[in-house]
């Protein structure tokens, strides 16, 4: 009868132990799962890396788009039909032409 007991518990311990490896084995797996959702390379931590980058690049896009439109009006300010003159006399002092009896002075040294 110790014979049949035992082969019972013998049983009955290897199939528990199935049941806690298989529990073990999937709190493995989804962790796994988990880690790499979060620190993985299309994890959170790379989307909040992707979504900086992006907010980034969308202010260089914004102050280029400025300047652009900075410079157009200055080139329409220089047009051949409409000629500012105040404008053609800081550009030409921009690029260095000064009559012999002018005095240029800066603001900040020439780069």
């Amino acid at each position: 009868m110790k014979v049949d007991g035992l082969a019972y518990r013998s049983y009955r311990l290897r199939k528990q132990a199935v049941r806690h490896w298989l529990g073990v084995a999937l709190v493995l797996v989804l962790a796994y799962f988990a880690y790499h959702s979060i620190h993985g390379s299309r994890g959170l931590f790379a989307w909040i890396d992707r979504q900086h980058e992006l907010e980034t690049r969308r202010l260089d896009l914004a102050q280029i788009r400025a300047e652009r439109q900075w410079l157009e009006q200055r080139v329409e300010a220089l047009g051949p039909d409409r000629l500012t003159p105040d404008l053609l006399e800081e550009t030409l002092l921009g690029l260095g032409f000064v009559n012999r009896n002018e005095v240029v002075i800066f603001d900040q040294p020439p780069q």
